[in-house]
């Protein structure tokens, strides 16, 4: 069990707080590549996982707080498609004993869901939800899962299957519990093995309907299939073997624990797939492996540093992002597919909030782009004493990258040069690029071609592209 998951247990529930509470936090704070603390007064801990759900062009964001008195709530904050925050708080549920650490929430219906299990006086574990209809939020009183393990439990997800919400938990009898509908029509699903299973997710395939969950497996020594590492497994409409994601442990069988809840996500595209990242390597992760869950596509990026908080979210065009905390850099980085997940673009470097009286260090990480760019958001503690752990909102545009070829021409001679400027390897007409103090339009291959005159300076010379709703590319020329 992780440090600090469960240590408040009450005998008497406090009155809860009304589920309309709102809590004012000041003027909306904009926009794109700028922070905006979302949390504002709560207490969190290093292992309290925020979590993210799209409604039309609305991102609203959940997370778990403990007030002063050691009761625990669900708060939440919306933010607008153009990264700026709301300049309210929601309450979600207040006044609980205890509450798990990653609550999750999901777009169902038109309106968001968040599940989520607790401890309470006549509750005492299962999963529940509370919607919300755009004004507040109303606890429901079904139970959403059989298992009475839920709170115990080490994850808890849910996905949107055409209007009827799927939840899964990892139960603490050695199980993945997976039920659906609210009430649940049926018994759980329950995909029981050997070991010790963690952080399960949950995603559903836009093209075949298939749900698909995704866990990891601590240890399995006596597991005929051998899914120790990552596991991915149908569940609905029909329940299918579970397989290994490739690369999920070395040749002995170890691998770095997952932190949050496993990446995977549905793609948004006719042709459907769902994805998951997981980090590759032992002790120390400095690869990301993306892979198509029950087939042999896969990417695979080698980034360095040491891998933590890996997040994968869809973006229109059958396109995903990627994002990551580098826990040696401390610093955050995120890339955006091609439409066929082929390829990755260029990475974004984004520093973590501002310091305050202290080093910033990021808990955890999740994200959504359905919307083309990225809304990145974080847990982070940024400075000393108490309350600084809060949670964190940037909207992160994807990078151009700029192409040069030949990198080099002579200052006797000059030479035809052409640039590229693509994204995630293709090609993006219309951008401006600036070179030899002029400025030239990309053409529909992306390209402009320029030629460098005779006796020019010797030097490098730096290219630069722009387009809306990009953050800029740049590349160097050298003459020599």
């Amino acid at each position: 069990m992780r440090a600090g998951t469960r240590t408040r247990f009450a005998a008497v529930m406090a009155a809860a707080l009304s589920a309309t509470t709102l809590i004012a936090v000041g003027p909306a704070q904009a926009g794109p590549n700028a922070w905006t603390q979302l949390s504002s007064g709560g207490t969190l801990t290093n292992i309290d996982e925020p979590s993210v759900a799209r409604v039309g062009k609305s991102l609203h964001v959940v997370w778990r707080e403990a007030a002063a008195d050691q009761k625990e709530s669900l708060r939440s904050r919306v933010v607008s498609g153009n990264g700026v925050a709301g300049t309210t708080i929601g309450t979600v549920v207040s006044g609980w004993d205890g509450l798990v650490e990653n609550p999750a929430i999901v777009a169902s219906g038109g309106k968001p869901v968040v599940v989520f299990a607790g401890l309470r006086p006549g509750w005492q574990g299962q999963l529940k939800s509370a919607t919300y209809d755009g004004a507040s939020w109303a606890e429901g009183a079904d139970v959403l899962a059989q298992d009475n393990s839920a709170y115990t439990g080490y994850g808890t997800a849910a996905t949107d299957d055409a209007g009827t919400v799927v939840v899964g938990t990892n139960g603490s009898g050695g199980a993945v519990f997976v039920n659906k509908g609210v009430p649940p029509a049926a018994a759980d699903v329950m995909t029981d093995q050997p070991g010790s299973q963690i952080d399960l997710a949950l995603a559903r395939d836009r093209a075949t309907g298939q749900v698909w969950s995704a866990w990891h497996n601590l240890s399995n020594p006596t597991d005929a299939i051998g899914v120790k590492g990552l596991a991915v497994q149908p569940v609905y409409p029909a329940v299918g073997a579970r397989t290994k994601a490739p690369g999920s442990t070395d040749a002995a069988g170890n691998s770095v624990l997952p932190d949050r809840r496993i990446a995977l996500a549905a793609r948004d595209a006719a042709d459907g797939g769902v994805w998951v990242a997981y980090a590759v390597g032992y002790p120390t992760a400095q690869t990301i492996r993306v892979w198509k869950v029950g087939t042999s596509s896969a990417q695979t990026l080698r980034v360095g540093g040491n891998i933590r908080y890996i997040s994968l979210s869809a973006a229109p065009g059958g396109r995903m992002w990627l994002s990551w905390y580098d826990q040696n850099a401390k610093v955050l980085h995120a890339t955006r597919s091609n439409p066929a997940v082929t390829a990755f673009g260029a990475i974004r470097t984004i520093v973590p909030p501002v310091r305050r009286g202290g080093e910033t260090t990021v808990w955890n990480a999740t994200s959504d782009g359905a919307l083309g760019p990225l809304d990145l958001v974080v847990s982070a503690q940024t400075g000393t004493g108490g309350n600084t752990i809060q949670v964190w909102h940037n909207q992160i545009l994807a990078a151009l990258s700029v192409k040069v070829a030949p990198v080099a021409v002579t200052a006797a001679n000059g030479g035809a040069v052409t640039i590229t400027v693509t994204d995630a390897g293709v090609p993006v007409p219309g951008a401006t690029v600036a070179v030899l103090g002029r400025l030239y339009q990309s053409d529909s291959a992306g390209a402009v071609r320029i030629v460098v005159a005779r006796r020019s300076a010797v030097g490098l010379k730096r290219i630069a592209a722009s387009r809306a709703g990009y953050f800029p590319g740049a590349a160097a020329l050298r003459v020599t």
